[in-house]
């Protein structure tokens, strides 16, 4: 079915005149022009005068299908022409005929079935049938369109002035009614009286595929009547002076339209002399008096007055304002061209422009500019303008307008145009590759400074009109030449060859060509060409490579993985890692990476995330799984590699089995040798023990060796042969361990047989078939050798890892042996010392004893010389006894405290378990008074339980607490006792705010008798401090000082902790 049928829907638009026109523009078969409505007389009745029968149908038709696309109901009413010859028309114009007739949409009345009914024509019952036609027609469909051949008139005896009659009342029909018609009138069947008649009472015409509007028409008021001849003669007058009119205005719009042609026409004058001159033309066109181009944006409400001419206050280049304060904001916002000339009645009382600017007229229109903001180009006037703004007016405003904006986007594409060219040139001068054109024959146009480093020439026009295939190497020029000229012929390629420059530099070239069509109509060849030597080299190289990787990959001796996490697959394994797993090469493909590793996928996806994450080498020691379900220790180093555009991980998987072996035996080596509470023997049987293990043999013993004697001793032994025990001597003459001794390197023999070493006494007389010993330092400058032997041959080789760890094994054995001697001599140094101290010490106490007896009988004499003869002595006299006196009881006070002193070790308690509460509580009771006199305050936090003499620990505390006292400075001393766990001890502290002790003295006042200040400031024997740190060594501690000059002290020492 033709789109052009009918439709069931209706249009939203009233049968209006414009409707009617709007048909005639809707097809190709009318050609002619259609004049809009106007303000004048309009209704959708249309009187269609035509000449030829071929004419009659170009009206018709685009009227017919307009109606049925809008949903009306078509009325045909057919004289003349036969219903066959009608539809055939109608089909011809795309409408689906049968379609329309059977839904009713499309009707074709005759003559005898409408306007002659009855057999005469009768207006009012006409009018009636068309008034009932309407109203049903529109019960259903939008409006009723009528079509009808009227060349019935003539034949029919009705009077022209009886049909007149009828027209002037159809017409007022179709003006109140949805209903649109087209009268025919074939003109040679018509009077000219008739077809003047028809004209005179039809408001629009068509004739000569033209439709307008009729000038002649003539109003009922003038058709009838007794002075319809009257008016009908001041009618037409008017109408001659509205020609008149008429005709000066198109003149006048023609020269604006002339005038302003030739200033866009112009090529002399620039842009902004132009854009004046339509300033000026506007201005003298429009009555305004400025014209004006602005920048306007309705987002940002900018409005900036770009250019403008005559002079105004505010209206000047660069002057800036509110959009929304301009009138150009109502050609902004609607995108069209619009005028104000009542800008109260508008809604602009407020605006700025009115208000400030004193603008009273305005005519504008927007500019929608690509790429670019958006303009107004616009003419104002202070003056009222008496007349509304013409259609006219409006149209040559947008006219100039569009010029304007033509040439703004022409400037911007010209200027981008040459930025482009310029950055294009730019590009060609300074691209790296070589970019030329060449002409079919091979003539070489063009080159950029790249293109002729390439070559080797100085300058293009060294090149330049040369033949391109003599810079070709030979063996290239051929292929060349036959792909310049396909390029030349227009098609697109690429090819690779090699050049040989003007030096004889030879260079392997890539080029990239397309044909480029000249100005004269010739193609040439447009190439860039690339430099692709170090590409080729680097080529070369990677596959070089990529065959030494491969080579690697399968003679590697450790199993090699490459892995796709991604894909959670197995990409490749070399014949290593299928031995590694037991698998064969295909089933171990067949595997996911994660089936290697069952209980460690945790750290294996770990793994496998820090490798992708650092692309880096990245190792971590797993455990692989073999196919027989065993776990094999394992170093797997993995890294990222690409392979065919996929980031894969090539896994190093290397059998660490004999390492952790090593590494275990190595921290038993290092248990056995760090265990403290072994004695010498155990620790030498244990070493033994576990290098038998290790290697693998059934004996282990250590001999020392008597180089002087020729003989060996046996110091210890482990194992089942019963020859080899502690004590036995031997001769080394025949014996593996003179052969051993003989050799820079460690003797390792794991068959005695093949080893050629059958023939000695140590194989025939001992049975040993298998040997392994290192030379050992016994610490006491005598010489061993650590061995291990079997009465059967070894399987396997003795391995580096073996040989390592049997040397170090020796090493350990002979540090024991310097250990214990150093222990042994060590201890006899500890016993002088301590017979040393004791005669020190019985010393100091005897001396210090009896120096007490005459001490006391020189006190006693000087008192009773100050008793007797007070009197008879002299001030010299008196300060000399004084002086005596003093000194006496400070030698008194030395002895006491250097008693105390020599009988720490002596004189004090066994160590038992002390709570140090109690013991600064009985300090503080001794150092009561001292405390009152300085109004010291002394905080004592919670003190633990310790191993200690309580007595001892209590000098300690009386000794810091008063030292503290004494060396408050000015200030009443601040003293604080705490304690603090440190594993297996506490650290006990006594901290003041005193005047502090320069870091230089902190070992110095711990010496004894040695004072920091005089006697004279501060009172004191020099012994407390020494006496303290005796102490504190007594009890296994340590004691020691932080402090600065003027920043007080505190005072540390350590206890061993009770055992809960």
């Amino acid at each position: 079915m033709s789109k052009h049928a009918l439709s069931n829907e209706r249009s939203d638009g009233a049968a209006t005149l414009e409707v009617g026109l709007e048909a005639f523009q809707s097809g190709p078969e009318f050609h002619g022009p259609v004049e809009e409505p106007g303000s004048h007389h309009c209704n959708g009745h249309f009187a269609h005068v035509y000449e030829t029968p071929e004419e009659k149908f170009t009206a018709a038709v685009p009227f017919v299908r307009h109606g049925l696309d809008r949903g009306e109901r078509i009325l045909y009413v057919i004289d003349e022409s036969t219903e066959r010859e009608v539809k055939a028309a109608l089909r011809e114009g795309g409408i689906d005929v049968d379609a329309a007739v059977d839904s009713g949409a499309l009707s074709f009345p005759t003559v005898e079935e409408t306007y002659l009914r009855n057999g005469a024509f009768d207006v009012d019952e006409m009018i009636e049938f068309y008034a009932d036609t309407v109203d049903e027609a529109t019960e259903e469909y939008a409006a009723l369109r009528i079509v009808a051949e009227m060349t019935w008139i003539p034949a029919s005896d009705t009077s022209i002035e009886r049909f007149m009659e009828y027209e002037q009342k159809i017409n007022e029909l179709f003006a109140e009614t949805e209903s649109l018609a087209i009268c025919q009138y074939d003109r040679d069947r018509f009077s000219p009286e008739a077809i003047r008649d028809v004209v005179r009472c039809h408001p629009h015409l068509i004739y000569d595929g033209a439709a307008c509007h009729n000038f002649y028409y003539t109003p009922p008021e003038e058709f009838f009547g007794e002075d319809a001849l009257s008016r009908e003669n001041d009618r037409m007058l008017r109408t001659l002076r509205d020609r008149a009119a008429a005709k000066a205005e198109i003149q006048e719009r023609e020269r604006f339209l002339r005038e302003c042609y030739e200033i866009t026409a112009d090529t002399v004058r620039g842009f902004e002399k132009k854009l004046h001159a339509l300033f000026e033309l506007g201005c003298e066109r429009f009555d305004m008096e400025l014209g004006g181009l602005a920048k306007v944006d309705s987002d940002t409400d900018l409005f900036e007055v770009e250019a403008v001419s005559g002079d105004h206050d505010h209206l000047v280049p660069g002057a800036r304002a509110d959009l929304s304060e301009t009138y150009c904001r109502i050609v902004a916002d609607d995108g069209h061209t619009d005028a104000v000339t009542d800008p109260v009645g508008a809604g602009f009382g407020d605006n700025l422009c009115y208000r400030e600017f004193g603008v009273q007229s305005y005519l504008g229109t927007h500019l929608e500019m690509d790429g670019d903001e958006d303009r107004t180009f616009w003419f104002i006037s202070t003056e009222p303008r008496d007349d509304p703004v013409s259609d006219a007016e409006r149209t040559f405003v947008h006219l100039m307008g569009q010029w304007v904006k033509y040439e703004l986007e022409r400037q911007r594409h010209e200027r981008e145009l040459r930025e482009r060219t310029e950055h294009l040139n730019a590009l060609i001068e300074t691209t790296p590759e070589c970019i030329k054109t060449v002409a079919p024959d091979g003539t070489l146009l063009q080159m950029n400074p790249a293109g002729v480093e390439m070559v080797g020439a100085d300058s293009a026009a060294d090149v330049s009109g040369r033949c391109v295939y003599d810079l070709i190497a030979p063996e290239y020029r051929e292929r060349f030449r036959e792909f310049n000229e396909r390029v030349c012929r227009g098609e697109s390629g690429t090819l690779e060859f090699d050049i040989v420059g003007l030096e004889g530099t030879r260079r392997h070239m890539e080029t990239h060509a397309a044909p480029l069509e000249r100005p004269d109509g010739t193609t040439v060849q447009v190439a860039v060409t690339h430099d692709v030597t170090e590409r080729k080299r680097r080529e070369a190289e990677l596959r070089q490579t990529k065959n030494r990787f491969e080579t690697v990959f399968e003679q590697s001796d450790d199993a090699i993985l490459i892995l796709d996490p991604d894909a959670a697959e197995l990409v490749d394994a070399n014949a290593a890692a299928a031995s590694m797993t037991g698998y064969a090469r295909d089933e171990l493909l067949s595997l996911r990476p994660s089936d290697l590793h069952p209980d460690e996928l945790e750290s294996f996806d770990a793994f496998l995330d820090e490798v992708r994450r650092t692309g880096s080498a990245w190792s971590e020691d797993l455990h692989c799984r073999h196919k027989d379900g065993h776990d094999i220790p394992a170093e797997v180093t993995g890294s990222t590699i690409t392979l065919d555009g996929r980031t894969l991980v090539l896994a190093l998987v290397r059998n660490i089995e004999e390492r952790k072996k090593h590494e275990r035996y190595q921290r038993e080596l290092y248990d056995i040798v760090a265990d403290s509470r072994a004695s010498f023997d155990e620790k030498l049987e244990r070493l033994l023990e576990l290098g038998r293990q290790r290697v693998t043999l059934e004996n282990g013993y250590l001999n020392r060796i008597d180089a002087d004697a020729r003989e060996f001793e046996v110091v210890a032994a482990v194992g089942p042969h019963d020859r080899i025990e502690p004590g036995v001597v031997d001769s080394l003459s025949g014996t593996y361990c003179e052969r051993h001794l003989s050799s820079t390197a460690p003797l390792a023999v794991a068959d005695v047989t093949e080893s050629g070493l059958d023939g000695l006494r140590a194989h025939e007389e001992y049975q040993l078939k298998a040997y392994f010993a290192t030379t050992v330092d016994l610490g006491d400058g005598g010489c061993g050798t650590l061995c291990f032997a079997s009465e059967s041959p070894r399987e396997g080789r003795f391995t580096d890892a073996e040989r390592a760890f049997l040397d170090l094994l020796g090493q350990c054995i002979g540090y024991e042996f310097e250990r214990q001697q150093h222990e042994r001599e060590l201890k006899e140094t500890i016993g002088r010392l301590q017979q040393s101290n004791e005669r020190l010490e019985r010393f100091a106490y005897a001396a210090s004893h009896d120096l007490q007896e005459p001490l006391r009988m020189v006190t006693s004499y000087l008192r009773l010389l100050e008793q007797r003869y007070e009197d008879a002595l002299d001030e010299d006299g008196e300060e000399f006894l004084e002086f005596a006196v003093d000194g006496a009881d400070r030698m008194r006070e030395m002895i006491d405290g250097l008693l105390k002193y020599s009988r720490v070790e002596t004189g004090g308690e066994p160590l038992e378990p002390v709570e140090l509460d109690g013991v600064i509580e009985d300090a503080l009771k001794n150092l009561q008074i001292g405390i009152e006199e300085t109004d010291a305050e002394i905080e004592v936090e919670e003190l633990p339980r310790v191993e200690g003499d309580a007595g001892q620990l209590r000098q300690v505390f009386q000794n810091l607490l008063d030292n503290a006292l004494t060396y408050s400075g000015d200030e009443p001393p601040r003293v604080r006792v705490g304690a603090e766990r440190r594993g297996r001890e506490w650290v006990i502290s006594v901290s003041d705010d005193g005047i502090g002790i320069d870091s230089d003295d902190h070992e110095k006042i711990f010496t004894v008798f040695d004072r920091l200040h005089s006697r004279e400031e501060y009172d004191g024997t020099g012994i407390g401090l020494a006496l303290c740190e005796r102490i504190v060594e007594r009890h296994d501690g340590e004691i020691w000082v932080d402090s600065e000059s003027g920043e007080g002290a505190t005072f540390s020492f350590t206890l061993s902790a009770t055992e809960e």
